[in-house]
């Protein structure tokens, strides 16, 4: 068979994100095709991507296979480069040109592909779901011990809410979902948002996306009771406004706040005397700076995701504070922050 080598490329990377570091789950670490399909299923979230002229079936192991395909030089010519596969008893060897490879092929599928596949009616996604689903996760926890602050609450009414006990972010979708309501994990969210899903179905026990691409990816999620933070929000405060100035200092900033996922960066913003000062330190460094800001009030400090007061600002200056916490508010959206002592 033929397969046209970009497009296999293309359809590992989409379903890397399902593998597992370890085999914590057998075949985890591995790429299972089957039905002109391939999947990855890692126990939380499980990936499947159609790839054309796919016609064998069994599991390969994902690292091996996936560093032999990049290490296939692109071609000078303007047609499609092709991979060529043949399966011979448990082994599929790949061609390109004079370059070879055997790869051992497990015909038994015991990855628990049931969990993956999707057969169920797809609705559109709200519009802003994933710019919601984006900004919401930055205030989550990776904190297992607490796990109720570790996933996003997907609210059946329309409203997308998170919190770590300490922030909180409620977005409103301009419509209902026709689903229960359910919990996904940060982690969870970090990774769909890459993909940009366009559609979700219902399942049991998880939820699916779907992109346009034709990539599900199949969502473990919690049915537990989630949090009711709408009390916590100030109602009596003082207005400020945060100087455009800000803007430059915080992607300054955001080199320092760095991390290997976006829901763990987190710069330090003080605000005293007509000044404000944003700080942001990782394991290579720190970064400290200051710029003028009309303030008159007692200090005032707090912890925000970088990437999150971006949107922020990208809305609205406007700041209100009270005693103890701190609001910004748009539209559709309130985010709520407790203040340093």
């Amino acid at each position: 068979m033929e397969i046209n080598l970009s497009q296999l490329r293309e359809a590992l990377d989409y379903v890397k994100p399902g593998l597992s570091n370890k085999e914590q789950i057998e075949q985890s670490t591995s790429f299972v095709f089957k039905g002109n399909h391939v999947f990855t299923y890692n126990g939380e979230v499980g990936i499947s991507h159609p790839i054309p002229g796919l016609e064998f079936e069994g599991v390969i192991n994902a690292e091996t296979f996936y560093k032999f395909l990049a290490k296939i030089p692109p071609s000078n010519k303007e047609e499609p480069q092709v991979v060529k596969a043949t399966v011979k008893e448990q082994e599929v060897v790949f061609s390109y040109g004079r370059v070879k490879s055997g790869l051992t092929l497990q015909t038994e599928i015991v990855l628990p592909l049931q969990l993956v596949e999707k057969k169920a009616v797809w609705i559109d996604l709200p519009k802003d779901f994933i710019k919601h689903l984006g900004f919401t996760m930055t205030v989550c926890s990776d904190n297992a011990g607490e796990a109720i602050y570790t996933y996003v609450h997907v609210n059946q009414i329309g409203v997308l809410e998170g919190t770590d006990g300490y922030r909180f972010l409620q977005c409103q979708l301009n419509m209902e979902l026709p689903m229960k309501s359910f919990l996904l994990p940060a982690k969870t969210a970090e990774i769909l948002i890459k993909m940009i899903p366009i559609q979700m179905a219902e399942g049991e026990g998880k939820v699916h996306f779907k992109t346009e691409g034709g990539t599900v990816i199949s969502c473990k999620i919690s049915n537990q009771s989630f949090l009711n933070i709408s009390p916590l929000i100030p109602k009596k405060g003082i207005m400020i406004t945060l100087p455009k100035t800000i803007d430059k200092v915080l992607d300054r900033a955001m080199t320092f706040a760095k991390r290997d996922h976006t829901y763990d960066e987190s710069i330090s913003i003080t605000v005293v005397q007509n000044r404000l000062k944003v700080k942001a330190e990782c394991e290579a460094g720190w970064f400290e700076e200051e710029v003028n800001m009309p303030y008159d009030g007692e200090l005032t400090s707090f912890d925000i995701a970088p990437y999150l007061l971006k949107g922020i600002l990208s809305e609205t200056r406007g700041c209100f504070l009270s005693k103890d916490k701190l609001k910004f508010e748009g539209t559709d959206w309130i985010y709520v922050a407790t203040l340093k002592a």
